[in-house]
């Protein structure tokens, strides 16, 4: 009897034994998997805003004020300008949609993918004329998108790349310089700012530039663990 209950326990841990390995084999596999999936669908969004950046090189300034964006209205009505920021990889279309949250994950081109498109806040002119403009981002792994905007919370960096380029749908060139930097909550008030609104606009940048009247701000997310965190990057138009 007793060898048969150590033959019964011996097959029971070996079955078990069996179970964990399968089930970590598993783990593995489905982790494997995901990594794989992500890593394309980074790739794909990358080849696209090289692709489009690309384009934008290629391009010509008819005169000295204006560029030719057409190109770019073409393969998608909404587009409404290209960032630069300096010091950093960021030269992106930028696209506004109906609301803020068609851009989330979807590219300039219309894929569905997870690093979506820089986006302009829906409540802004498109020409980037109103007092504020809020442009959304998001902080990709691969390092992409709005992700470099990290660097801005070191003082080395952002005394030394303080300015942002726009060039809007209509090739005109607005520069912005970089006032403020600092973290807020996914309900910051600076979300709820009326971005047509001057008087009250310029209230809440009490902090920036004397004389300064119109805005930038750059919004992407805090690093992982923290989900509602933001990164924000607040500017002020120079005038040429």
């Amino acid at each position: 009897m007793g060898k048969r209950k150590n033959v019964r326990r011996t097959a029971l841990r070996g079955g078990w034994l069996v179970f964990v390995f399968l089930f970590g084999f598993l783990l593995a596999a489905f982790a494997s998997w995901q990594l794989l999936s992500g890593w394309r669908e980074d790739a794909a969004a990358r080849n696209e805003y090289v692709t489009l950046r690309d384009e934008m090189e290629r391009a010509q300034f008819p005169d000295t004020h204006r560029m030719d964006m057409s190109p770019f209205m073409e393969q998608n009505p909404d587009f409404v300008g290209w960032i630069f920021v300096e010091g950093t990889p960021i030269s992106y279309p930028v696209v506004q949609g109906p609301d803020n949250a068609m851009y989330l994950h979807t590219t300039f081109l219309g894929q569905e993918n997870p690093s979506g498109s820089i986006f302009m806040d829906y409540r802004a002119a498109q020409a980037f004329d109103t007092p504020l403009a809020i442009l959304y981002g998001h902080n990709m792994r691969d390092g992409s998108m709005f992700a470099s905007l990290h660097q801005f919370i070191y003082p080395e960096f952002s005394g030394n790349y303080p300015v942002i380029t726009i060039i809007n749908a209509d090739g005109e060139r607005l520069i912005y310089q970089v006032f403020e930097v600092r973290w807020a909550e996914a309900q910051d008030a600076v979300y709820a700012v009326d971005p047509t609104d001057n008087l009250a606009t310029i209230a809440f940048f009490e902090n920036a530039p004397d004389g300064a009247s119109q805005f930038l701000v750059l919004s992407t997310c805090a690093p992982p663990p923290n989900r509602t965190g933001r990164l924000l990057v607040l500017a002020s138009y120079v005038p040429e």
